[in-house]
């Protein structure tokens, strides 16, 4: 079974500072701290990250991403191999000032135990993918975009 993400999040802040807060790798572990494990360099297409992710249940998710488009700005896809496999697309729009992030994805579980998962509680894998993107962007607009917010509170 596939876990299938077609989300917009807005963000109070304009595209332009969205997409410089993303491109600031090396502040994601202190903005997420469910990122356990991180290696990445830049934001560019060719880049390959290496993740680790602590999801809600406390199961650990490890997967590299590889940056096959980024258009700055504007548009990135990227494919995911690991515990998990699949796409992910990404859209930045801006609304006036501020600006939504287009999140779409296929991710298919590839470990055994993620696959297990997912067979036998779907509604729990699920729940469990939407709380890293919604707790995700929930930290990122206040770590990472929010004047004066520090990188350890909230």
């Amino acid at each position: 079974m596939q876990l299938v993400t077609d989300k917009r999040l807005p963000f109070d802040a304009s595209v332009d500072e969205v997409w410089a807060a993303m491109t600031d790798v090396g502040s994601y572990q202190k903005w997420w701290p469910w990122l356990r494990g991180f290696d990445a360099n830049a934001l560019d297409a060719g880049q390959i990250w290496r993740c680790e992710i602590v999801a809600p249940l406390r199961y650990t998710v490890a997967f590299s991403l590889k940056f096959d488009v980024v258009v700055p700005a504007t548009h990135i896809e990227c494919s995911l191999r690991g515990d998990i496999t699949g796409g992910a697309w990404i859209d930045l729009e801006e609304r006036g000032g501020r600006s939504d992030i287009w999140i779409r994805s296929q991710l298919a579980p590839a470990s055994p135990f993620l696959r297990g998962l997912t067979r036998f509680l779907y509604p729990i894998a699920l729940a469990g993918h939407n709380a890293v993107i919604d707790n995700g962007a929930k930290q990122f607009q206040e770590r990472a975009l929010t004047p004066g917010a520090s990188d350890t509170t909230r």
